[in-house]
C-alpha cells in the first residue's frame, strides 16, 4: 500500500486510472468489469485494478471492493492470487506491467476546480501545521 498520504481525491483519480487502463487492456467498459459476470478475463481486469489500487492508493480491501462490486474477502484475494500469477506465469505478468504503465500514466485534465482543491489542501494542511507549532 502507498505509505504516503495523498490528497483526498486523488484515490478517485488512481480509480479513473485503472478503470481506463483495463478498458485499454482489456476494451471492456467499467459497467462489465463492475458486473458480477465471471468470464475469465473480466476477472482478471478485476484482479489487477484491485492489485493497482491497493499498492498505488490509500484504499482499504473494503473500499476497493465496492468500486469492482465484490467483498473485501474477494478483494485480498484476488492480491494473494495476482502475487502467485506474476510469479509463474510470464504472459499474466507482462499483461499486468502493461495495464500498470497505462494506469500510472493516466492524468486528469488540470481544471480550474483541480487546482483550487490543490491550493485548498495546502492552506489546509499548512494551517494545521501552525496551530501544531504553536502548541
Amino acid at each position: 500500500m502507498n505509505t504516503e498520504t495523498t490528497v483526498p481525491y486523488q484515490n478517485e483519480l488512481k480509480i479513473d486510472a485503472a478503470f481506463h487502463a483495463a478498458q485499454e487492456i482489456f476494451g471492456f467498459p467499467k459497467e462489465l468489469i463492475q458486473s458480477a459476470t465471471r468470464k475469465a478475463e473480466v476477472v482478471t481486469a478485476k484482479r489487477f485494478i484491485s492489485h493497482f489500487l491497493r499498492w498505488n492508493s490509500d484504499l482499504s480491501f473494503s473500499q476497493i471492493a465496492e468500486h469492482l462490486n465484490l467483498t473485501h474477502a474477494t478483494i485480498l484475494h484476488h492480491n494473494l492470487k495476482h502475487f502467485d500469477l506474476v510469479e509463474t506465469d510470464k504472459r499474466y505478468a507482462m499483461q499486468y506491467e502493461m495495464f500498470a504503465a497505462i494506469a500510472s500514466k493516466h492524468k486528469e485534465p488540470k481544471t480550474l476546480d483541480t487546482i483550487l482543491r490543490d491550493i485548498e489542501y495546502k492552506i489546509g494542511s499548512l494551517l494545521r501545521e501552525r496551530r501544531s507549532i504553536k502548541k
